[in-house]
């Protein structure tokens, strides 16, 4: 994976995509963030080699997509990188 990679596909006209919950585990030294399709929704976030983040479960969530657009990756180096991500559809 190197720059954007969707991981929530768009869910129709009208519908955000809201982030309940993150978790990011990365190979090497890499920059990530969550955009909607190419709009940043969060900072980048640095992780070191074998590193991590999560966002813990939220009810209010952390951040959602533009209506009618995908909940992306972005990262800054082609690594292999796990991504699990609770969310919920938003209107």
């Amino acid at each position: 994976l190197i720059g954007n990679t969707v991981v929530v596909a768009a869910q129709g006209a009208g519908v955000k995509i809201r982030v309940l919950s993150v978790l990011v585990v990365a190979t090497v030294g890499v920059t990530v963030k969550f955009q909607s399709a190419t709009n940043d929704k969060t900072a980048g976030f640095p992780l070191g080699a074998n590193g991590g983040m999560v966002l813990p479960p939220s009810p209010h969530g952390w951040f959602e997509t533009n209506a009618n657009e995908a909940l992306n990756i972005n990262l800054s180096f082609a690594t292999a990188t796990g991504v699990q991500i609770t969310w919920a559809p938003s209107v």
